[in-house]
């Protein structure tokens, strides 16, 4: 950790403060594939009490051949899907040269708030933290894969260092079980209160870290028993037809019943 950067215990993003006493939840699909699917999502989650909407449209993929997003298309229908719920949205930057783009965008529909979020692959990609921090945007900085919890801090200062508050989402890490088949990653838990410790919120994504639907509530409801800030989960109105992590993206209904959990789960921490 670099000495001499403030930690921001509380992070503004429009309208909403996003702060320890108050989960931050996420809600969307993993890529915007079109109008209707990202309205009628960020609508369904909206309702079931998401904080934010995310929604990529610059993916990182593993084959070239992949889907990778609807670029600055998918920009614009998932800012109008923001305005539309009145949420924040976010959304994943990959290169430098997406900013200015990403940030006319946002003008271009009435300054709607907008968190960056740089993925684990990008996790030590310093001259994008850095373009990244200079923007003033809030950040949500994925752990690395294979990071360790102080490599991760120090990502999050070439950020902080530009001025952008910085929320970290811990995605579980690479071991063994990744290549068994037990989960897509390992669920680091025990991360969420040492990150919190440093002075940062701290959101949990079982999506990314089970990679399998069926094991996403129960990994949710564990993070958030754990003390996490807030959970990023992927929902998709058919998951079955998804261009994109289908397999880890849940269907409406269960979206609706995870989040009815975590009403109970956040009452009895209470």
């Amino acid at each position: 950790m670099t000495a001499g950067i403030e930690r921001i215990p509380s992070i503004i993003c429009g309208d909403i403060t996003i702060k320890s006493d108050q989960p931050f939840y996420i809600g969307g699909p993993c890529t915007i594939e079109s109008e209707t699917q990202i309205l009628t999502t960020a609508e369904h989650v909206a309702e079931q009490g998401a904080n934010a909407i995310r929604g990529g449209a610059f993916k990182i993929r593993t084959h070239p051949e992949s889907y990778r997003g609807l670029g600055l298309k998918g920009i614009s229908l998932l800012l109008r899907a923001g305005q539309l719920t009145n949420l924040p949205v976010v959304t994943e930057i990959t290169t430098e040269s997406q900013i200015p783009q990403i940030i006319q965008e946002i003008e271009n529909h009435n300054n709607h708030p907008l968190i960056v979020q740089i993925g684990s692959r990008n996790s030590q990609n310093t001259p994008l933290l850095n373009a990244v921090g200079k923007t003033g945007l809030p950040v949500l900085l994925k752990r690395g894969f294979g990071n360790t919890i102080k490599e991760t801090l120090s990502a999050s200062d070439y950020i902080t260092q530009g001025g952008s508050p910085v929320l970290i989402c811990e995605r579980g890490i690479r071991t063994w079980s990744s290549e068994s088949g037990v989960g897509r990653f390992t669920p680091d838990l025990f991360s969420i209160p040492l990150l919190q410790k440093e002075g940062f919120l701290v959101i949990w994504d079982p999506s990314h870290s089970t990679g399998r639907s069926d094991w996403v509530e129960s990994t949710a409801l564990a993070g958030m028993a754990m003390g996490s800030n807030g959970l990023i989960v992927e929902v998709h109105p058919q998951p079955e037809k998804a261009l994109c992590d289908g397999a880890q993206a849940l269907t409406f209904n269960q979206y609706s019943t995870m989040m009815a959990k975590l009403k109970q789960i956040k009452t009895i921490l209470k």
